[in-house]
């Protein structure tokens, strides 16, 4: 399934997700953002991918970039290639690619 955008979160290409049906509900994954969301319908899933978002977001993207080894960093450039937002961010401003934060 395609997605371009999350409710906090817009793609600047749209993902596609593999879409799963089992007994209990949707799995969505996808292996590039190495991100898997769950819900009992579609938009349940399509929520938690919201707030898997916002975890990467905060874990990789907003901290402190001496603090990620060379993996985490390939990860967040990617992250900042792929994702626009979060929209209506409360987050601190800065530069997110230096981590000089004000």
């Amino acid at each position: 399934m395609v997605v371009d955008r999350s409710s906090s979160f817009r793609f600047r290409r749209a993902m596609v997700f593999r879409r799963e049906s089992t007994d209990q509900g949707i799995i969505l994954t996808n292996d590039g953002l190495d991100l898997v969301a769950y819900g009992r319908t579609l938009d349940e899933a399509l929520d938690d991918l919201d707030v898997e978002l916002w975890f990467v977001w905060r874990e990789i993207v907003m901290c402190d970039g001496s603090q990620l080894d060379q993996v985490a960093l390939e990860y967040r450039s990617w992250l900042l290639d792929a994702i626009e937002g979060p929209m209506g961010c409360p987050c601190r401003i800065g530069d997110v690619r230096t981590g000089q934060f004000r």
